[in-house]
């Protein structure tokens, strides 16, 4: 009669002996994976040429613009390693599904970073790309634009562009005209994207100067036109110096309203 102690010690090793099998093959895939991933980056040159199709259009750059920023998913895309295989199109293209004038924009700064310094990208100055323009960087794995109070805004301004910096706009951070190129909710855009504003040009301007001046949307000292626009120039200075409360402000506000209305609660406190 066969002891089952011996057959579950031989069960035993012979499971032991598969594992060790296991990583051993494991290991020696690994070990054969990081040599071809090697001599994979032996091969490719930083000088070689891509050619990306980004929503239909066709653009070229070096592998190095693309390999600015290392780590990064847009890196091992085309670093030759294949950690993110992309596969060619027919005509030797990669097809990637952007909109071409935000990526042309990421290739025109990759372009220009150089070796060891600080990266920091730029948004576009059309207020409708720069969402889509962050969300792409954030797939690629690159960090995302901050905000400069010199950064250039362009605004539509009842069929006038008018250009200024964004530090000019937001005197009164709260405010509608501050809300205008911080925030894509309530904004109206033209087809070119920029946002639009439905008032005077030449009001508008108006006020602008004196906003470049360092004075502020609420100062009781801001010159009037000198015509018979006083009226409309007070009901836009009006409407833009409206503040714009906040979500969080807002329930903050609820909830301080419903303790303050909660009978019970006013009781427990007396």
């Amino acid at each position: 009669m066969l002891n089952p102690y011996s057959i579950a010690g031989n069960n035993l090793e012979e499971a032991k002996r598969a594992l060790y099998q296991k990583r051993w093959d494991r290991d020696s895939q690994l070990h054969q994976f990081n040599q071809e991933k090697q001599r994979a980056r032996q091969i490719v040159s930083p000088n070689d040429l891509i050619r990306l199709n980004i929503g239909g259009k066709i653009t070229v750059t070096r592998r190095e613009t693309l390999l600015k920023v290392p780590n990064s998913l847009l890196a091992k895309t085309f670093d030759g390693t294949h950690q993110n295989y992309l596969r060619p199109n027919s005509d030797g293209s990669y097809f990637l599904d952007y909109n071409p004038v935000i990526f042309t924009r990421l290739l025109d700064q990759l372009r220009m970073f150089k070796p060891n310094k600080t990266i920091l990208f730029s948004p576009p100055l059309s207020s409708t790309l720069i969402k889509p323009y962050n969300r792409m960087l954030e797939e690629f794995g690159l960090p995302l634009p901050k905000q400069s109070p010199n950064d250039i805004i362009s605004l539509n301004v009842g069929g006038e562009k008018i250009v200024t910096l964004r530090k000019t706009l937001t005197s009164v951070p709260n405010s509608k005209l501050a809300q205008l190129i911080s925030s894509t909710k309530g904004t109206k855009y033209d087809q070119l994207g920029q946002p639009f504003l439905d008032y005077n040009p030449k009001l508008f301007q108006h006020l602008l100067d004196q906003l470049r001046q360092g004075k502020n949307l609420k100062d009781k000292d801001l010159n009037l036109p000198l015509n018979e626009n006083q009226d409309a120039f007070q009901a836009m200075l009006s409407d833009l110096s409206k503040v714009i409360k906040s979500k969080k402000s807002q329930k903050k506000k609820s909830r301080k309203q419903k303790t303050t209305l909660n009978p019970s609660k006013t009781a427990k406190k007396n």
